[in-house]
């Protein structure tokens, strides 16, 4: 029983770290813009709507993450090999 439990904890993980990458490459775009007189709501859905399609259809280089998903993998990766927050690791990364 412990193996099914520490295995939901993994993919769990693994899932909220995917999650954290998507939700960077789709709000990449909106990182610097002005909201100023936007419709926020309808304004992401065309944006994302038009990066899948031009990514799908080769017309645009795919989506890309920022600094954000870099730190958060590199944070990531030094908990799991030092099993604990280690400063020295981290600044190695």
């Amino acid at each position: 029983m412990q193996a099914v439990a520490v295995q939901n904890v993994k993919d769990r993980f693994r899932g909220a770290l995917l999650g954290a990458l998507i939700g960077d490459c789709m709000g990449a775009y909106w990182e610097r813009a002005s909201w100023a007189g936007t419709h926020p709501i309808e304004d992401v859905r065309t944006k994302i709507r038009d990066q899948v399609e031009r990514a799908l259809t080769g017309r645009t280089p795919p989506l890309s993450y920022t600094d954000d998903t870099a730190l958060t993998f590199a944070m990531a990766e030094s908990l799991v090999e030092c099993k604990k927050y280690n400063d020295v690791a981290m600044a190695k990364r």
